[in-house]
């Protein structure tokens, strides 16, 4: 069955009015009006299985264990935010830490010695603004990840219904780094890199302006009508797809090596 199916029965459990109401082959605008309509909703879709950042909270004292713990989880498949590396010259950098702290998926704080000797710390500022997005999360949802860097005791910071910051079960990466990290990605579960690139391809397919064309027989469909490569982003219609080898249910081996969708 060609995924146009699919498609607009996706799209009437949304607008059954529209689609059940109205012969779609006689209203061409009513047509291309449900196609859009199904666009906006599949890149919603798309971008809400993918992951956004990790914001690392820490002070400069700990900065060469953070860039070991940043490389780490970068090759894990997280995607980190940290301030040194994605404040931007001329941006009003409080701004920028709120918005990246209430937009990100994750909060890792870092505690050390050096953090509980500082007297003053913007840390403890981010951890406000942490703690305030921390309350509007359901009491199961891990969210906010306190990170041990050395041996020492978690905060006890008033963190709404009578509990504390220290609370909140802790990683110690000073007693095994490596077990420490992988229990960090667990709990993260960062998005696979193939379906990070799929939904930057589909991103990009979306943004098109005209439809795309098939690979193979050149000519011009919608974009649910197309097969996408996962890989190298090569469009290929739903009847020349059937000379790729089926590896999958709906999913079709590239010539690059590349899953078409």
């Amino acid at each position: 069955m060609r995924r146009r199916c699919v498609a607009l029965n996706q799209t009437r459990l949304t607008f059954p009015l529209w689609c059940d109401a109205l012969p779609r082959m006689k209203y061409p605008l009513v047509e291309s009006i449900v196609e859009c309509l199904y666009f906006l909703r599949m890149n919603k879709d798309i971008r809400t299985k993918t992951m956004t950042h990790v914001f690392i909270s820490y002070i400069h004292e700990d900065s060469d264990k953070v860039q070991k713990l940043c490389n780490d989880l970068t090759s894990k498949g997280v995607s980190v935010w940290l301030d040194r590396d994605s404040i931007q010259p001329g941006r009003r950098w409080k701004n920028v830490i709120r918005d990246a702290i209430e937009n990100g998926s994750f909060f890792i704080a870092c505690f050390s010695e050096a953090y509980h000797n500082r007297t003053k710390t913007y840390m403890n500022e981010e951890l406000m603004i942490a703690i305030e997005e921390l309350r509007q999360y359901a009491s199961e949802r891990a969210w906010f990840i306190p990170v041990l860097l050395s041996k020492c005791e978690m905060p006890d910071i008033n963190i709404g219904a009578g509990s504390v910051l220290s609370d909140i079960q802790a990683i110690s990466l000073f007693e095994n780094w490596d077990e420490g990290i992988q229990r960090m990605v667990e709990v993260i579960q960062p998005t696979p890199p193939e379906e990070v690139r799929w939904a930057e391809i589909m991103e990009e397919h979306y943004k098109r302006p005209s439809k795309p064309r098939c690979q193979s027989c050149g000519a011009a469909y919608s974009v649910d009508n197309m097969y996408i490569c996962s890989k190298c982003g090569i469009d290929y219609c739903y009847k020349c797809i059937r000379s790729f080898e089926e590896v999958e249910p709906g999913g079709w081996k590239c010539e690059c090596g590349g899953l078409l969708r």
